[in-house]
């Protein structure tokens, strides 16, 4: 098992509403996001976000999210399926696995999971993984 670490910085953040949601108790939106990052994992990312706020300070996703790029050195790509949950302002849960065959390039084969960090020194991603080819 590998583990690489990367910061990343979010490139663009474009949230809509759901037209005509059904009745729920949160609002329920869509998010398309884009990121960048810079390290043992490098490269560029998009994902879209489905969410679920329930107050300014409590609120859960669910994403898939492509990456192309590079993972210690291996150029390729691969998908991510995660979710993360904020409770109070607080991150309660935040974890993604790599989508199963989903690996392409150098990175064909790549299976792992990892977790997303944000903090007031930036924004963080630690990915533990394996090639099986």
């Amino acid at each position: 098992m590998h583990e690489a670490q990367s910061e990343f910085e979010v490139i663009s953040w474009e949230p809509s509403a759901w037209e005509n949601a059904p009745a729920a108790h949160a609002e329920l939106g869509e998010t398309r996001v884009v990121k960048r990052f810079i390290g043992a994992i490098s490269g560029e990312s998009e994902a879209r976000l489905l969410t679920a706020r329930t107050s300014d300070h409590t609120a859960t996703y669910v994403a898939i999210e492509a990456f192309t790029g590079e993972v210690d050195g291996r150029a390729g790509g691969f998908t991510l399926a995660h979710s993360s949950t904020i409770l109070d302002g607080v991150p309660v849960s935040d974890y993604f696995l790599v989508v199963p065959d989903s690996g392409t390039g150098e990175l064909e084969g790549i299976n792992g999971t990892g977790s997303f960090r944000v903090d007031d020194a930036g924004h963080h991603v630690t990915l533990r993984y394996d090639l099986v080819r």
